[in-house]
């Protein structure tokens, strides 16, 4: 089975895709992928899905939101599998019971660096599950 240690994560927000990668250079043993293109992020994931451990996606997105993403990632059996964190600045329950039901889990998007630590953790714990 390969090693999986690769993490992306697609938001259109650059301060918070630098503030990610900041937080993850922390965990030697994982590579964080950005990306701020959709059509970029889904090129990756394919020709990566042996690596990748768990994708990271934003909720508002301008073209299609986090969870739509999630859907596309989960109508391909190749995807499926990949374990997927939707960040949003606000969790309604509609929107994490929709996240649940596909098997992904919904998380604030931390605002402060400590509090981007601390979310990083529990990230991580996602990958770990699946090493």
């Amino acid at each position: 089975m390969p090693n999986r240690t690769h993490i992306v994560y697609l938001d259109d927000d650059r301060d918070d895709l630098e503030v990610m990668s900041m937080t993850f250079a922390e965990y030697a043993e994982y590579e964080l992928t950005t990306f701020t293109l959709p059509s970029l992020f889904w090129s990756f994931i394919k020709a990566n899905v042996d690596q990748i451990c768990l994708v990271i996606l934003d909720f508002n997105m301008p073209l299609k939101t986090g969870l739509e993403v999630f859907q596309d990632m989960q109508a391909d059996l190749a995807l499926s599998a990949i374990p997927v964190v939707v960040y949003t600045t606000t969790v309604s329950p509609v929107h994490a019971d929709a996240i649940s039901s596909l098997g992904g889990v919904a998380m604030q998007k931390p605002t402060s660096l400590d509090e981007v630590r601390r979310a990083s953790r529990v990230i991580i714990r996602f990958c770990r599950g699946n090493d």
